[in-house]
């Protein structure tokens, strides 16, 4: 049995699985902090193993290579995008998590469509596409109401008086602690 194969695809697997809980939850409460971790740790693990095989092992290093760099390089500042120290950076933190569940959701349920039986694979195409879309569909809609809700933010004389808004803070929460989800 090879180990590192099984690694990766649990990596992924799990990644997959609790990327779309932190899709799911509310933005910024207790599980989708928890799960968006998971998530981290399974993408890394799984985009590491990924480059390994590419590398040492020949499995198609001219894609390979590339996407699990770049997935790498997309969970870890999409992790660091709303990190303190400074304001979160909400755009750039969903624009790069649901780009790496893409990655991954593509690449199990599309990429590797050939591993699925003929009938099977057929019956549940269009199940297997919209999952493995949906992350970049979630993705538009959350960019869609991030902009909608800063173009409808109230604007008086008194406050555009002042100039710009002050940045926000990794301070400013909601009484449950989830951190305002407004376009920085």
């Amino acid at each position: 049995m090879d180990v590192i194969l099984i690694a990766h695809i649990f990596g992924g697997s799990l990644a997959i699985a609790a990327g779309f809980v932190a899709l799911s939850a509310p933005k910024g409460a207790s599980w989708h902090r928890k799960s968006g971790m998971v998530f981290f740790y399974a993408m890394l693990l799984m985009a590491t193993l990924a480059v390994f095989m590419a590398a040492f092992r020949g499995v198609a290093p001219g894609i390979n290579i590339p996407m699990g760099l770049l997935t790498i390089y997309l969970v870890v500042t999409g992790v660091n995008a709303v990190r303190p120290p400074g304001p979160p950076r909400v755009k750039r933190h969903l624009v790069r998590m649901c780009l790496a569940l893409f990655v991954a959701s593509g690449s199990a349920l599309l990429g590797q469509a050939d591993e699925i039986p003929r009938e099977l694979r057929m019956q549940t195409q269009a199940v297997r596409t919209m999952l493995a879309l949906a992350p970049l569909a979630v993705m538009v809609f959350w960019l869609v109401k991030l902009r909608w809700r800063r173009s409808e933010a109230p604007h008086d004389a008194k406050s555009a008086s002042r100039g710009p808004r002050a940045p926000r803070t990794a301070d400013t929460v909601h009484p449950q602690g989830a951190l305002n989800v407004q376009s920085s």
